[in-house]
């Protein structure tokens, strides 16, 4: 937290051992931060309007083809990886594969999406319930 002079007032730190804590946690910095950079500065002007705002779903597909490089994976497991190993939320992973599997996308970070879920009903398009399956098209891969 920033003062109007944006200098550092406190910084919060969270710890719980409970996933769901985590996640509840960042849900709420999301709502204060916007961009992701979980800060907030009390010198901001509330009636001012914002002109530029990050797209998390952009920065968090890169990360999502370069983690899970060229496999098939059930998109809960995209979720777990969202969710426990980078500063975004489920909705933004969410979003990232909606751009991921858009045919304009960038040949070198695509998905392919099964027609059906692993339980063997159809997927409805552009929606990514639990059971659907995942093919990331890149052969980048981190540790």
């Amino acid at each position: 937290m920033y003062d109007v002079h944006q200098r550092p007032i406190y910084d919060l730190f969270f710890a719980s051992n409970n996933p769901l804590g985590h996640v509840k946690m960042k849900e709420a910095m999301w709502k204060v931060d916007r961009s992701g950079t979980y800060s907030f500065s009390d010198g901001t002007d509330p009636n001012q309007v914002v002109l530029f705002r990050a797209d998390p779903a952009a920065a968090l597909g890169p990360m999502l083809c370069a983690y899970f490089g060229n496999r098939e994976v059930d998109v809960r497991e995209v979720f777990r990886f969202t969710d426990g190993e980078t500063a975004y939320l489920e909705q933004h992973a969410r979003k990232a594969l909606l751009a991921l599997e858009d045919a304009s996308a960038d040949a070198s970070e695509r998905i392919q999406v099964r027609p059906l879920k692993r339980d063997g009903t159809p997927r409805r398009p552009r929606t990514f319930p639990a059971g659907t399956l995942v093919r990331f098209l890149t052969s980048r891969r981190t540790p």
